[in-house]
């Protein structure tokens, strides 16, 4: 279960940096985000779950969103086009 974690892992990497060598970095941050929101989507409703309701708990999902996923995906994205290595 590890190797499969670590090779899905790496090959992430590696498909960011070549997606961001073709795409503007907010559009390959925005897809992954957006195709990860969409499979738990999925996932919810096949197991009969509803998706909240309450502002301040879509806030919350919101600055987590934000600060574990959009943030961090832009940062790791980004970093291949300031560090090149010859």
């Amino acid at each position: 279960m590890l190797l499969a974690l670590a090779t899905v892992r790496e090959a992430s990497f590696f498909l960011n940096g070549i997606a961001a060598r073709e795409l503007p970095v907010f559009t390959v941050v925005g897809s992954r985000v957006a195709l990860a929101a969409i499979v738990l989507l999925v996932i919810l409703r096949l197991r009969g779950e509803r998706m909240p309701r309450d502002r301040r708990i879509w806030a919350a999902f919101f600055g987590m969103g934000l600060l574990n996923n959009a943030i961090p995906f832009s940062l790791i994205v980004c970093l291949p086009s300031f560090s090149r290595i010859s």
